[in-house]
């Protein structure tokens, strides 16, 4: 048996055609099965919502009763399972649950409660998004802590009004504001609370939400940028004050790693190491900073970059001391370039940071020596934010952040929480 349709209007199955509820996405088809064993049913909506649960209910005397649920895939398709003694009948109904923002549509504080995560690199103007251990991918919007909760991503990305992130099939998705075409689906504005598939065949390998332009990575390391392109920060060339809202590749090079971008201006990592920026300060072609480095993150205005033998090193902007002093004297294993802000993860597995206030140590005070975040020794990452503040991963995966307004702009943590959104602790 084949439960299909569409959202609104008639369904089909082999023999019969059913009504689907517009307001819960409902499949009902009373058609008899007759089988000693396990039956698979194919549930299909129009249009498809890839991640959104599916549950397969059978009717009982005091209503129905969920017998299977699955995930939907791209195609619209999920398969489900219902298991019938000989000559006995079901009547059955397929319910997708309803968007709730994102490709899954879960929702609620309660999802990060207990959460262990596997990546928080996800930090935006006021939002934050992370991965968790079990690949969802949690964003939480401004300081009100909603929360969306979407299965099945590998990586994510904050950009200022937009996010960003790869899937583990190796789709690249864009939502938020999608000004100047930073969703690179071919629209130059408009706006989504539901991923938009970026243009182009999968096989992406990490992406990066920026201001005003996106960039990233295939999985044949080759570049790609997309957006405004008024600096020449897409690196192809040229300078255009327009949104490009289609992936360009960078060069023709097939040998990057990762890219990382900021407000104007792109770096790019080679596989050899090799250190590239283009953009703002450098112009709109890729220029070699350096060689020998194994990480770096690009910030507002400024970058950092971690060398193979553990060295820090920081450039362009140092209004508040975002570059740092002192820093040579370390070894590190992990930077990240926020707002005026850097924070870096030393050897030891000790935190610090550095630049515009709100450090993490306490204090509201900016300073360019490295302010020491709680007195452990265990942490893995972190992402320097914008005003979403800043969060780390410790060594247990659990997230811990610091410097947003929260409570209706009434509090602001001073110290790591176990919070990474308001609710959640």
């Amino acid at each position: 048996m084949t439960l299909s349709g569409r959202r609104y209007g008639a369904l089909a199955t082999p023999d019969q055609r059913y009504r689907v509820s517009r307001l819960e996405g409902r499949l009902q088809s009373p058609a008899l099965v007759d089988a000693d064993q396990q039956t698979t049913v194919t549930a299909r909506f129009s249009p498809a919502r890839r991640g959104r649960t599916v549950v397969l209910q059978r009717k009982v005397s005091g209503g129905w009763t969920e017998i299977d649920r699955a995930r939907e895939t791209t195609k619209g398709r999920t398969r489900l399972s219902v298991r019938l003694g000989t000559g006995e009948t079901a009547r059955l109904r397929a319910v997708a649950r309803p968007h709730r923002g994102g490709p899954a549509g879960r929702t609620g504080a309660a999802l990060t409660r207990a959460a262990t995560w596997r990546s928080v690199h996800g930090m935006g103007g006021t939002h934050r998004c992370g991965i968790t251990s079990t690949g969802d991918a949690v964003c939480a919007e401004g300081p009100a802590g909603r929360v969306r909760s979407v299965p099945g991503w590998s990586q994510v990305s904050g950009g200022y009004n937009y996010s960003c992130g790869v899937t583990t099939d190796e789709a690249a998705w864009c939502w938020g504001e999608n000004e100047y075409g930073v969703f690179g689906n071919g629209k130059s504005n408009g706006s989504s609370s539901n991923p938009v598939q970026v243009a182009g065949a999968a096989g992406w390998a990490s992406i990066e939400a920026s201001h005003i332009h996106t960039c990233a990575v295939k999985t044949d390391h080759t570049a790609w940028c997309w957006g405004n392109n008024r600096l020449g920060q897409l690196g192809n060339g040229a300078v255009s004050n327009t949104g490009h809202p289609l992936p360009i590749q960078v060069g023709t090079d097939a040998d990057w790693a990762s890219v990382t971008t900021g407000y104007n201006f792109t770096c790019g990592l080679k596989l050899s190491g090799d250190l590239y920026c283009w953009g703002e300060g450098y112009g709109p072609i890729p220029v070699l900073r350096g060689s020998g480095y194994k990480s770096v993150s690009a910030g507002t205005t400024h970058a950092c970059a971690v060398s193979l033998a553990g060295a820090m090193s920081c450039f362009g902007s140092n209004n508040y001391g975002e570059a740092g002093s002192s820093l040579d004297e370390h070894a590190w294993t992990a930077v990240s370039a926020g707002n005026y802000r850097t924070c870096g993860v030393r050897a030891e597995g000790s935190l610090w940071c550095w630049g515009h206030g709100n450090l993490g140590d306490g204090s509201t005070e900016r300073s360019a020596i490295p302010k020491q975040v709680g007195p452990e020794h265990l942490w893995l990452e972190v992402s320097a934010g914008n005003r979403s503040g800043d969060c780390a991963l410790r060594a247990d995966h659990t997230a811990w952040c610091w410097g947003q307004a929260r409570d209706g702009g009434a509090h602001v943590d001073l110290l790591p929480a176990r919070r990474f959104i308001d609710s959640a602790t």
